[in-house]
């Protein structure tokens, strides 16, 4: 049977305009448009969604700038306490060096004096050596090396006391000078130390 010849179907009705709208979202704009649509969309809700207060921005920010003038505050401590351990350090140096001074002055006094005894002359210079030896920077000035070609090799003898000796005071101002540029040492490789102990801490947050 022919459905198209029969009489008794009626025709479908004429479409309306709200259904001619309906047909073309679907048929048309949908499968064109939601492609760009939704990444339009999600852009939009994400952008939404990390938009800051300025509030909070400036809160954040001073808490940063906080936490930066704790740290400057603590690097001038650690600098000033390093500093004045290092300089207590220099000085107790110094003074041990005017001890040594002292009894290398007495040592020559007794080698160029013709009234004083070897035998006092060489229980000084045990007592040198023992006491160079004891020091525990030592090795940093090279003290006993040094102790050791002072009473081998200086013979020098002036008209008193005070002109005796030569080597014995080169040496002296070689220890001298070691001393101070080992404070300054000292003082840079603990703050390259506490800089890296920082950058580390860092890395582990």
């Amino acid at each position: 049977m022919n459905i198209m010849n029969d009489l008794n179907i009626l025709p479908d009705p004429p479409e309306t305009w709200q259904a001619k709208i309906s047909r073309l979202v679907r048929d048309v704009f949908l499968p064109y448009a939601v492609p760009y649509v939704i990444p339009a969309f999600l852009s939009w809700k994400v952008s939404r969604g990390l938009h800051v207060d300025p509030n909070d921005k400036i809160s954040s920010l001073q808490a940063e700038i906080r936490r930066l003038k704790f740290e400057i505050e603590n690097f001038h401590g650690h600098i000033t306490d390093t500093q004045q351990k290092e300089y207590q350090k220099h000085i107790q140096m110094n003074r041990d060096l005017d001890a040594i001074s002292n009894m290398l002055e007495e040592r020559q006094d007794i080698y160029c004096s013709p009234f004083k005894h070897k035998e006092t002359r060489l229980k000084l210079e045990k007592k040198l050596r023992e006491y160079v030896v004891e020091r525990p920077y030592e090795r940093e000035l090279k003290l006993f090396s040094g102790i050791e070609e002072i009473l081998e090799k200086d013979c020098h003898c002036g008209t008193d006391r005070s002109e005796n000796g030569c080597l014995m005071w080169v040496y002296m101002e070689l220890w001298r000078t070691r001393a101070r540029l080992n404070m300054q040492e000292n003082v840079i490789l603990k703050m390259r130390a506490y800089d890296l102990k920082g950058k580390k801490s860092k890395l582990m947050e």
